[in-house]
């Protein structure tokens, strides 16, 4: 298996599950949370990504706007409370705030 066949896998997988259990409750308006990406997360969001599935001879996830898709679909798809737990773990990738733990320790 490559990498491009995992992906679709991946991708494959992810959507069958959005079909399915309280997902489909995610697309309502209802409970929006307030918080949204700065420009700042979205870059951060494109280079973990790009980590993932770096530029080669064909795009990489930088490219394909992987960053922005992210933001969208935590926005839209995410309940509160999951969209809470993302938040929690990006703002942990911010070196600002590893530097401020590794100053706490």
């Amino acid at each position: 298996m490559n990498r491009r066949e995992l992906l679709k896998m991946i991708a494959l997988t992810t959507g069958a599950a959005m079909i399915g259990g309280k997902s489909l409750f995610a697309f309502s308006d209802a409970g929006q949370a307030d918080h949204s990406f700065s420009s700042q997360d979205v870059e951060r969001l494109d280079e973990l990504a790009e980590t993932i599935l770096p530029r080669t001879d064909t795009p990489g996830a930088k490219d394909a706007g992987v960053g922005e898709f992210m933001a969208m679909f935590v926005s839209d798809c995410y309940t509160p409370s999951e969209r809470e737990v993302f938040y929690f773990g990006l703002a942990l990738t911010d070196p600002h705030e590893i530097d401020k733990k590794i100053r706490m320790i």
